[in-house]
């Protein structure tokens, strides 16, 4: 590890840290409404976004959104587990309308709207593990809720097939559940960064925690970038481990579950009139992770979440947004058309699995949505 004088922690994404007395979904339904009731604050959001054409008109289309989806919201959780998932999937898909309205895709003009998405291929016999969502064509002239939100997210189409079982990876409230049955780790994996400065040199760099788990090796196609622009620091040396413990805080051994690396020599930023250049040295870690560098919602000690595209050999990326909501248009359609299948399947550790993603994974989507729909990482917890 090269040597520095010093060091700082400026946050990658843009957060604003909260907390609140009530419960946490609650208080996202307030700040989500508050544009869906109020037209100037729709209008500060609106422009937020660049939203063309006329506002008014819009923000009438984006309130409706928002309260359909509320009210999907509370009834679902009222509901069991085993009949929530359907409406959670419409309070998801009218939140992601709104979305989708606020990034000039016509939504709510009159075009057909599509689910974008099928069950329909899949035999229903057997376990989660060979079942999945796919992709439908539902014309030029319709729209695709699906592959709009995910062209949205990643600038890219989306794979024409996704596979349930690769989809509960990377739900992180089911972290545990997933890997007793499958002996898998999720597809999620911990980031911490801090910026190293050294005066005498006049330059700073990046200082990153993976954790050892990421595979890195594996999918080097995807993470080209990353090993071009950082390497790993060798462990062992001579005060380093103390000091890369005591820099990322980490607790007792735990920093013993992570890989460290700097940005390669040559390749430092350069201090200008004694200004730290943080938006620089933060591009180069979202160009090193592009699109594969999620945010996390509800820890602010880490930096963000390396998630794993959807094979090696795929440069399709995926996140916990987009499995969430895939995964939860298929329990909707177990819930509608093969309540025979989800009978046999919730006798089974599979069963347990989905229950245990309809009852925890709906709150984080919340707080996913919300802090899209708003441009920046709302990290809300309870006082």
């Amino acid at each position: 590890m090269r040597h520095f004088a010093g060091w700082r922690d400026d946050p990658i994404f843009s957060q604003h840290v909260l907390t609140t007395s009530i419960a946490i979904d609650k208080e996202h339904w307030i700040i989500l409404r508050a544009a869906a009731d109020v037209f100037r604050t729709a209008r500060e959001l609106f422009d937020r976004h660049n939203l063309q054409g006329d506002h008014r008109k819009a923000w009438k289309i984006f309130r409706s959104y928002i309260h359909q989806s509320h009210n999907y919201w509370d009834a679902a959780t009222h509901a069991r587990p085993e009949t929530a998932g359907l409406l959670y999937y419409y309070s998801f898909m009218d939140l992601v309308k709104a979305y989708l309205l606020l990034k000039g895709i016509p939504i709510g003009s009159g075009k057909k709207e599509n689910h974008g998405l099928t069950t329909g291929k899949n035999k229903w016999t057997g376990s989660l593990a060979n079942k999945y969502v796919f992709l439908t064509s539902v014309g030029k002239k319709n729209i695709s809720i699906f592959s709009s939100y995910y062209a949205a997210l990643f600038s890219c189409q989306p794979p024409t097939k996704l596979c349930i079982w690769k989809l509960l990876s990377y739900a992180q409230d089911i972290s545990y559940q997933y890997s007793s049955v499958t002996n898998r780790v999720g597809s999620n994996f911990i980031l911490k960064h801090r910026f190293a400065i050294n005066k005498p040199t006049n330059n700073c760099w990046a200082l990153l925690a993976v954790s050892k788990l990421a595979p890195l090796d594996k999918y080097h196609a995807i993470w080209r970038n990353f090993t071009d622009e950082f390497e790993k620091i060798g462990p062992n040396a001579a005060g380093t481990n103390d000091r890369l413990r005591n820099m990322f805080e980490f607790r007792s051994l735990d920093w013993t579950a992570f890989d460290f690396y700097q940005t390669k020599a040559g390749k430092e930023t350069t201090i200008t009139n004694n200004q730290l250049p943080i938006e620089s040295l933060k591009q180069k870690i979202f160009k090193a992770f592009a699109s594969h560098l999620s945010p996390i919602y509800t820890d602010n000690t880490l930096s963000g979440l390396i998630r794993l595209p959807l094979n090696a050999n795929c440069r399709f990326p995926l996140n916990e947004e987009i499995s969430i909501y895939a995964t939860m248009f298929f329990v909707s359609e177990l819930l509608r058309y093969h309540t025979d299948y989800l009978e046999r399947i919730l006798k089974h550790n599979h069963g347990w699995i989905l229950t245990s993603f309809v009852e925890s994974s709906p709150l984080m989507f919340l707080r996913i949505i919300t802090s899209r729909i708003h441009q920046f990482e709302i990290l809300l917890s309870s006082n």
